[in-house]
């Protein structure tokens, strides 16, 4: 063993598990407003829970000083954010303070991708940097996030479960935000305007949750709220823009500051999107679990999920409802290990990523006539393994439907972002949405054909 190695045991994230994480503040990552309303969820249950300031420029500078070389960006990202709100305590309180009274909350998954590393990653920087007494809390996609010991609270079963069952909410709650946002905002008249406005109804949700928890009620009563509000700021009439699916890997999907805000430029092009939701991990999660050992806490999981994505789904049914085109990863999977196009053991991202391409190749997907889904907007990490083997892939199943049908349009971009600049991003949007446009009208014009046959 070399002199200076440390033994493993003395890692933060090998360690025993905390027995005081209800009395530390907890340091979430940003990953876009899932982040922020889980957070409130947590303090509505009197947890001390903070989202570190992200991509900020101290973040950055922090992250470019840890991580020299051009890793996974999300990678990145969360260990800038994370270590530079540290420092930034440590500097007001004192490091022993940050030592003795902070902890990472860090959800991770299994297998080789970076997301599976983060932990390690994470507590080895801040064991070298001092930080060895933050304790980085990682519940695993392993056991669908559902270990009521992993979070390390001297709670009883009932309240760990609300706690569980309020920070799922929240996370519906953000998709629905998103939903909503993506839905209106192509369409405002006066998009700085609208910006303000949907500022304001994350702030009202946020301080819903944190005083009123994430009960699906109060969400819908909110939804409702905002849907109206939302409208208001759009001309009536207008007509529709081609749909777009915005899909991926979960944190630059969803961390539109790391994607130089490319589903801005998407609308702006003049297109609508529909960006996958963060709930559609959490049912990934809980579908594998469940198909390893189907214990009866997934099936409790898996049936609230429904019951809650019901219920929450009937908000502003008016203007979201041609917007409900996303199959559930529990119906994709079967659906593309049926033809043999992947394996359900070959675990992660990619596999939604392949089901989802494969319902729109395969026309698959539930839709209104009047605004199909016309494209895919495929996005990742450069580097990212996850999303190298979904284009891989994803790229050989439309040959191959190529071969059979030599003139058949499927309007794909894939689009990967790291630390070197993507000068080509603009024209390829551009070419992207032409072909959007091209797939609509034939998708209507064979519609009107059928119809008057």
């Amino acid at each position: 063993r070399h002199p200076l190695a440390k033994p493993l045991s003395t890692f933060s994230f090998i360690r025993e598990k905390n027995t005081d994480n209800h009395e530390r503040r907890w340091v979430i990552p940003s990953m876009g407003n899932a982040s922020l309303l889980g957070a409130a969820a947590g303090r509505f249950w009197g947890l001390d829970t903070v989202v570190a300031p992200t991509a900020t420029p101290k973040a950055r500078e922090t992250a470019e000083r840890l991580i020299s070389t051009e890793t996974c960006f999300p990678l990145k990202g969360v260990i800038g954010d994370v270590i530079s709100c540290l420092e930034a305590a440590a500097r007001k309180i004192g490091i022993e303070a940050v030592n003795s009274g902070y902890l990472v909350f860090l959800p991770t998954t299994c297998g080789p991708c970076r997301f599976g590393k983060y932990a390690e990653v994470m507590g080895l920087l801040l064991d070298n940097l001092g930080f060895g007494g933050v304790f980085v809390l990682s519940p695993s996609s392993h056991n669908g996030y559902l270990d009521p010991g992993a979070l390390g609270l001297p709670w009883s079963p009932i309240a760990r479960t609300g706690l569980v069952k309020d920070i799922y909410n929240s996370i519906l709650a953000s998709d629905l935000y998103d939903d909503l946002v993506l839905r209106f905002r192509p369409y405002a008249t006066d998009r700085e305007l609208f910006h303000l406005e949907a500022m304001e109804r994350l702030s009202v949700l946020e301080r819903i949750i944190e005083s009123s928890g994430a009960s699906l009620r109060t969400i819908s009563g909110w939804g409702e709220e905002t849907a109206r509000r939302f409208a208001a700021l759009s001309p009536p009439g207008i007509p529709r823009l081609p749909m777009a699916l915005y899909l991926g890997e979960i944190y630059m999907r969803q961390h539109d500051l790391y994607t130089g805000n490319a589903a801005e430029m998407l609308e702006r092009s003049g297109l609508e999107l529909v960006r996958g939701p963060v709930s559609e991990w959490m049912r990934y999660v809980v579908h594998i679990s469940r198909r390893k050992d189907p214990r009866l806490e997934y099936m409790a999981a898996s049936m609230y999920m429904n019951f809650a994505q019901k219920i929450l789904g009937r908000v502003a049914m008016n203007p979201l409802a041609d917007r409900k085109v996303l199959p559930h990863p529990e119906e994709t999977i079967p659906d593309i290990e049926r033809a043999r196009i992947w394996h359900g053991d070959i675990l992660g991202e990619s596999g939604i990523s392949v089901g989802i391409f494969n319902a729109f190749l395969k026309g698959k997907m539930a839709f209104s006539e009047d605004n199909p889904v016309c494209g895919i907007f495929h996005v990742g990490p450069f580097t990212c393994m996850q999303e190298g083997v979904a284009t891989a892939r994803i790229r050989g199943m439309l040959k191959s439907a190529r071969r059979k049908e030599p003139g058949i349009m499927v309007p794909v971009m894939h689009a990967s972002f790291g630390e070197s600049a993507n000068p080509n991003l603009e024209a390829e949007i551009a070419a992207f949405r032409e072909q959007c446009y091209l797939l609509r009208d034939s998708l209507r014009n064979s519609s009107r054909t059928e119809k008057g046959a």
